[in-house]
């Protein structure tokens, strides 16, 4: 299900249009200041900063789409563009000529155009009636037609722009995040997409041996599904350990509340392509596997595997073949060192070189960057192995460093400057590049910023570094490096870590590696990395009477968060018994928080109550002011599940005002019917909540609440409005269709009947997938209520 067009409204066109008439007023809310292409508009370099520059945003928004559409149907019939520096003199008689142009379209345009763009003019709507040669009714006819005509044009450049920034998100999401050129590969791409489009799961295997370009031909595929539109999502597992971490890496991916939503409901939903390269170590659990793919089947899924597994009966199966000749000679000369493909005698080599090795492109861009190799002709993996070992005696220690460097990545896949960001000045950028040139790393063509080694390259340096001393001790100096960053691990510091603990290399002592994950563990589930720290973890709890109490509450946050609540609660009973035992009551506490969130999130109040009460029971004659917060805060979130909001403020009274306590704060007041209150706290939240979109629209639904139940329902319109625009780009189907349906109720008061059925059509249909129940039943008592409407 490609998301629906955006819900943009004439209402707030029209209040948006009146803001370039009365610039001198403070601006309303409006739900368009919240549109991606006003967010695009603000990173603009020109663009002055100050309190209302969303809102001037908009206005140079609309500015411009008039200005264009006007400017286009102008030409169409031969008149002259509009100029913003025209004179009244001058303008009189260009409207005139619109207005005898006998389209509807034209006259509504340069209405708008005259009206609103040239509000300097002060032209009045009878000086307009008369110039377009008309009565003053039919001009505002005209009008009105403009700006439903300017709401389309809105709404189409609003789902343009998020179809792109959709389309850069899903680039990104693969391991290279760019375009990939392939040699001698379009007859079977075909195939792929065919196979996609007929076959039902949409589920495919591509096998070949090492350097066939398995990874470049599913790249290439899922790129093709993210250019024609046909995703919304891709999740892209490098070489899984095992089932269940697929299946981790696809909930904490796809899944942002876990409880809320179904896997399967969510494939369901959204056009999802899963990809899981390299299935070759999941040979002992092919059942698993089967049973995670037909859990999959709504979804779009690429396997790949050097050698065939038959894990379905249905799936595509495509092996990738040695190139043929012509093929194999173009990517042999593209692979040429710089000056190499112009010089005469190249064709020969190629051929050559084809004959000795065959179509494998991993050993044809060996052999190009490697011609004076005297073992060249016969490029097997052995060969490559003997090949490498002779590159790594030639390298200095900055290029043989980055080599190292780039191993410890997942895919051997990093940006060039995340790698110097760790480990300069022990590696420069021209050390990088000597790699690239001897081609033991890869770039996209017309893209240096990320780069990545060729598998071999990586596989003989993991399995040939015990042998290596010289690796060993570049490796170490890295590791040592990283070291001093470990008090405040970063997102790139621990994508290595994470790599090294859980791959296994390079190999640790279990000393070294708890220090790894002590350092880092926190970071790691704070940051939502939970399917890596779940497997990371999971060895060391098995002994669970002598792990750290941080690590054990980590793994079992880690537990809640990907949906095994079950094994969360059996962690937690355990770490309460035994540490009350042992008379750690900190630590205890700390565990009974944490089986309280769990409880909430399941809606089991009670129990999570007692939970928090025996918790500040053990914490009232401690120094534990951290864990007395987040208490405070649960505490105050059950009271706001619970309508009980004359609690909350004695809970909240000693806190930092931050963010979620104002919202907290905010809440209580609207449930106590405080609504200036209310209103003040959540404006003071949404000046700290610019970058959670999520957020901001839960604080436009508080006020948006506050202003219907007082019944300003022009003004609960706005923020209503603007909770589904923020909303619609968060990708939270669940919040989206609760809100569709509160701006609904609120549309039918206003009797924008029509736009009340869509949103209502829309909200019925996600909750009736997801088995929203509470919120299904609110959808169709206003579906009801509507169809009343729609009878008087």
């Amino acid at each position: 299900m490609i998301a629906a067009a955006p819900f943009i409204s004439p209402k707030s066109v029209g209040d948006a249009l009146d803001t370039l008439l009365y610039t001198a007023s403070a601006p309303k809310a409006n739900p368009l200041t919240h549109l991606l292409l006003v967010e695009l508009r603000i990173t603009r370099p020109e663009l002055p900063a100050g309190p209302h520059i969303r809102d001037y945003a908009l206005r140079t928004l609309l500015v411009d789409l008039i200005g264009d559409a006007l400017t286009a149907l102008r030409r169409i019939f031969g008149l002259p563009e509009p100029q913003i520096d025209q004179t009244l003199q001058a303008v009189e008689p260009a409207i005139r000529a619109d207005g005898q142009a006998d389209s509807t379209d034209l006259a509504a345009w340069s209405l708008l155009y005259y009206r609103y763009v040239r509000a300097d003019l002060n032209l009045t709507q009878e000086q307009l009636s008369g110039w377009f040669g008309v009565d003053t009714r039919t001009s505002r006819r005209y009008q009105q037609y403009g700006v439903r005509l300017l709401t389309d044009r809105l709404t189409e450049a609003e789902t343009a722009a998020r179809r792109d920034q959709r389309q850069r998100h899903l680039m990104a999401a693969l391991p290279l995040g760019v375009a990939l050129r392939l040699h001698g590969r379009a007859e079977l791409l075909a195939i792929a997409e065919s196979q996609i489009d007929t076959r039902s799961p949409r589920h495919v295997i591509v096998t070949g041996p090492p350097g066939i370009g398995k990874t470049a031909f599913v790249h290439q595929v899922i790129q093709r599904q993210i250019a024609a539109d046909a995703l919304e999502a891709v999740v892209w597992v490098d070489a899984p350990g095992d089932v269940q971490f697929i299946r981790e890496r696809l909930t904490e991916t796809l899944l942002h509340d876990a409880a809320a939503v179904d896997l399967r409901d969510y494939l369901l939903l959204w056009s999802t392509a899963v990809v899981v390269d390299g299935i070759d170590s999941l040979a002992d659990d092919l059942d698993g596997l089967r049973a995670l793919l037909h859990r999959l089947s709504p979804a779009l899924v690429c396997l790949t595997s050097r050698r065939f597994v038959p894990v379905i009966a249905t799936e595509a199966h495509i092996s990738l073949p040695p190139l043929a000749a012509d093929e194999a000679a173009a990517l042999f000369r593209d692979a040429l060192p710089g000056g190499a493909a112009a010089a005469e005698g190249w064709g020969e080599t190629a051929a050559s070189v084809y004959q000795a090795v065959g179509g494998n492109p991993q050993a044809l861009k060996l052999a190009a960057r490697h011609l004076n190799y005297s073992h060249w002709p016969a490029i097997d993996q052995q060969v490559q192995t003997l090949l490498f070992a002779e590159v790594l005696t030639q390298l200095d220690e900055s290029a043989r460093r980055a080599w190292c460097a780039y191993a410890l990545f997942p895919g051997g896949r990093a940006p060039v400057e995340a790698l110097l960001d760790l480990w300069a000045p022990l590696i420069t950028a021209a050390a990088v590049d000597r790699l690239r040139q001897r081609y033991i790393l890869e770039q996209a063509t017309g893209d240096e910023s990320v780069r990545w080694l060729v598998t071999a390259a990586q596989r003989f340096l993991q399995e040939q570094s015990t042998q290596l001393r010289n690796i060993q001790r570049d490796v170490q100096l890295l590791l040592d490096h990283l070291a001093e960053r470990r008090a405040a691990p970063d997102g790139v510091l621990l994508t290595v870590v994470e790599q090294m603990l859980r791959t296994g290399w390079p190999p640790l002592s279990d000393d070294q590696r708890l220090v790894w994950v002590q350092a880092c563990c926190r970071a790691g589930v704070r940051l939502g990395r939970w399917a890596n720290w779940r497997a990371i973890l999971a060895p060391l709890v098995e002994g669970v009477e002598s792990v750290a109490p941080d690590l054990l509450l980590g793994y079992s946050v880690c537990l809640r968060r990907l949906g095994e609540w079950a094994a969360a609660e059996q962690l937690l009973a355990w770490a309460v018994r035994a540490w009350g035992m042992q008379g750690a009551f900190t630590a205890q506490a700390n565990a009974l928080i944490e089986w309280g969130i769990l409880a909430r999130s399941r809606g089991n109040y009670r129990a999570a109550i007692d939970h928090f009460t025996q918790a500040r029971r053990h914490l009232t004659r401690r120094e534990a002011p951290m864990l007395l917060q987040t208490l405070a805060l649960e505490e105050a979130q059950i009271a706001i599940d619970l309508q009980e909001g004359a609690a909350v403020a004695q809970m909240l009274a000693s806190l930092p005002q931050t963010p979620r306590v104002l919202t907290l704060r905010s809440e209580a007041h609207l449930l106590q019917q405080e609504f200036t209150q209310c209103r003040t706290l959540a404006e003071q939240a949404l000046s700290h909540t610019s970058e959670d979109l999520a957020a901001a629209a839960n604080l436009h639904t508080i006020i948006g609440r506050s202003y219907d139940l007082e019944g300003d329902v022009s003004a609960a319109y706005d923020y209503l409005a603007s909770a589904v625009t923020l909303l619609e780009q968060v990708g939270d189907v669940f919040a989206l269709a609760r809100a569709q349906a509160n701006l609904a109720a609120l549309l039918i008061k206003l009797n924008a009947l029509d736009h009340a059925d869509t949103l209502l059509a829309q909200a019925a249909q996600v909750q009736t997938q997801l088995a929203d129940r509470v919120g299904l039943a609110v959808t169709q008592r206003n579906q009801r209520e509507l169809q009343a409407r729609i009878a008087i």
